[in-house]
């Protein structure tokens, strides 16, 4: 049965792949062995090369007890559990009537990550600030007589250049407020010169709005599990493929990607990926695109490698960034408001190689985690 999935698989089993020494290696399995698996997977989707082997099949029957009767808690073993995850799974996929195949295990391998909300700052007005200010004058007129330190003296005995220098401070203050010196109402332009204060208040109470508009919302792009149900190089380019990705929406989309240099056609043919689904359609090579297929890739573009949706993730589900939520723009809105352009700087994959928002969350599917395979890489 194990060499019929390793055929079905598409990999030259033993060919300079290391297939052998994991055969072996599951004969001799022990539960004391899932740690040093872990260390082996960080950076890795299988065991043996970059495909599904015998390799894969041979040790998750070795170990599936083992991890049946000790499922890694939260955060724990969190390669061990990713390659298990996908590994059950795609055995199912491939020989769904197989009467010894272990029994599924459920793995909680994502734990939420709970992101504080900003604290909301006072709203302030130049009125109440004009109150306050206010009160604090009568305030202190009231309390200036209860001194008893002869107040009327000291005011009758100022100096006639003192007593012209307040009239001037009232009529300044008075214009200021409206009002000229016998408290009538002031002209419009005196009242304007008050403006640009005022309208610097206004820019200043605008500007942390304005930050948060600069700032990406992942919440705001729809990505979706789909499957490659056809793919074929295009005819007048040597970097792209040309692709048919079911998204559970009825009719195929037709999805431009420039994969060539890091995957094999067969490679690509019924793959499972997430799509970034509300770009608007536009013509790459004459090719008209509609979606982008999501990858990471390294910091010099050496290593590219799709990312892949939890294994078992309906087909059309939508994939979140965890901490965040909201309903998704209209391609329209993603065009005019450079929603994926504020975005992009913060689509990485973290230290385990799981893609997300830097410093927010991963890319999830009802809590099971996407995957890249490539520590801190650019996601696009």
């Amino acid at each position: 049965m194990m060499r019929s999935l390793g055929k079905d698989s598409g990999n030259a089993v033993g060919q300079g792949t290391g297939v052998d020494s994991w055969l072996d290696f599951s004969t001799s399995f022990s539960s004391e062995h899932l740690a040093s698996l872990n260390k082996h997977l960080p950076g890795r989707s299988f065991l043996a090369g970059g495909a599904f082997s015998l390799a894969d099949v041979a040790v998750y029957f070795a170990c599936a007890a083992a991890v049946a009767a000790a499922p890694p808690a939260a955060g724990k073993q969190l390669h061990l559990c990713r390659w298990f995850n996908q590994v059950q799974h795609r055995v199912r996929l491939l020989a769904p009537s197989c009467p010894v195949l272990p029994p599924t295990v459920t793995l909680n391998i994502f734990s939420p990550v709970a992101v504080p909300l900003p604290a909301k700052q006072p709203a302030t007005s130049s009125g109440a600030a004009q109150s306050a200010t206010a009160g604090s004058a009568a305030g202190a007129a009231a309390a200036a007589p209860a001194c008893g330190v002869g107040t009327e003296k000291s005011a009758s005995a100022s100096s006639p250049t003192e007593g012209k220098k307040d009239k001037k401070k009232k009529k300044k203050g008075a214009a200021a407020g409206g009002e000229d010196g016998d408290g009538k109402a002031a002209t419009p332009a005196a009242a304007a010169k008050g403006a640009p204060g005022e309208a610097k208040k206004g820019a200043e109470s605008a500007a942390p709005a304005a930050a948060a508009a600069a700032e990406g919302d992942p919440s705001k792009l729809d990505v979706r599990v789909g499957t490659i149900v056809k793919a074929w190089e295009h005819p007048d380019s040597e970097k792209l493929f040309c692709e048919e990705i079911d998204l559970g929406e009825g009719a195929n989309r037709n999805i431009a990607s420039g994969l060539r240099a890091f995957y094999t056609l067969e490679e690509m043919q019924g793959r499972r990926v997430i799509v970034l689904a509300n770009l608007k359609p536009r013509n790459i090579g004459g090719f008209k695109s509609n979606g982008m297929v999501l990858c990471a890739s390294s910091e010099d573009h050496s290593v590219v490698k799709i990312v892949e949706p939890p294994p078992g993730a309906a087909i059309g589900a939508r994939v979140t960034v965890s901490g965040t939520e909201g309903e998704p723009a209209t391609p329209a809105q993603v065009q005019k408001k450079k929603i994926l352009e504020k975005c992009a700087p913060k689509l990485k994959t973290n230290s385990d190689g799981l893609p997300g928002y830097d410093g927010v969350g991963v890319f999830n599917v009802d809590g099971e985690p996407c995957v890249a395979t490539i520590p801190g890489a650019f996601v696009s």
